[in-house]
């Protein structure tokens, strides 16, 4: 059996609506799920993928985040917190047995626009 996929995926702006002020994350606002960001990550998940939430939100508010993602249905394995606003730089080797294979890609997308049309 293969080893499973690992998906990073970013919170805010990515599976939720980046809000224009940041206070409202801090005060537990409400802060809306992007289109589809449940029914992705549940898809993923069928699929066995581990799915790894990374964020600039600092570790004071996991609390808050993990409310809101549960309160939202969005699944996940693990999450990571308190990376800041900088660039994210994903590093991998490359496998011998399997040297056209890279195992380490990444995707940007826009702002608040949902992952939905990303095909793993």
């Amino acid at each position: 059996m293969d080893a499973p996929n690992v998906i990073f995926l970013d919170i805010d702006g990515t599976l939720l609506y980046q809000p224009i002020d940041f206070i409202d994350v801090v005060s537990g606002k409400f802060i809306p799920a992007l289109p589809c960001a449940v029914k992705q990550c549940m898809n993923w998940h069928k699929k066995g993928y581990i799915i790894i939430l990374v964020t600039g939100r600092p570790e004071t508010m996991r609390q808050i985040t993990e409310k809101s993602l549960f309160e939202h249905g969005i699944i996940y394995d693990r999450m990571i917190m308190g990376l800041g606003p900088g660039k994210r730089y994903l590093i991998n080797d490359k496998d011998p047995l399997y040297p056209d294979c890279d195992k380490a890609i990444a995707i940007n997308i826009e702002r608040n626009i949902g992952i939905d049309n990303i095909n793993i």
